[in-house]
């Protein structure tokens, strides 16, 4: 009889143990995917902030990486005047409407969650304005 009650008791232990385990995996995944979108804009300014101070900045379909922290980056990719082909990781100067704007993907990363998103922005080559024309997340 004690035995039975102990295994009980150790079985209600371990369904105890189990489920504060996945609340605390779904708290932490939800945590970082939020991180990884916050990363991945910060690698949109950071791009803007590259094209101002250099209206003709490009990085040819080869992204630049930046380590914030352990675990936690963003990559950014940079087309001026051509859209990136995402599958090939160039710039496709035939695409058509990229006159004048720079197209720019940024992949945010926390541990195992990434998030990816994708500006267009205008860039006025007398000022050095940059302007959002569209900031949106893309699959992965």
């Amino acid at each position: 009889m004690i035995i039975l009650i102990g295994a009980i008791i150790l079985e209600i232990g371990a369904a105890v143990a189990l489920i504060v385990n996945l609340l605390t995996e779904s708290g932490y995944g939800l945590k970082n995917s939020q991180e990884a979108f916050v990363l991945g804009r910060s690698g949109v300014f950071d791009a803007m902030i590259r094209l101002e101070r250099n209206k003709d900045y490009t990085t040819n379909g080869a992204p630049y990486f930046l380590n914030v922290d352990t675990g936690k980056s963003f990559e950014v990719i940079v087309c001026n005047n051509s859209k990136i082909n995402v599958a090939s990781s160039t710039c496709d100067i035939t695409a058509p409407g990229y006159q004048n704007k720079a197209d720019i993907i940024s992949t945010g990363k926390v541990i195992n969650k990434n998030r990816r998103l994708e500006a267009i922005v205008n860039v006025n080559g007398a000022t050095t304005e940059i302007q959002i024309e569209s900031l949106k997340e893309i699959s992965i």
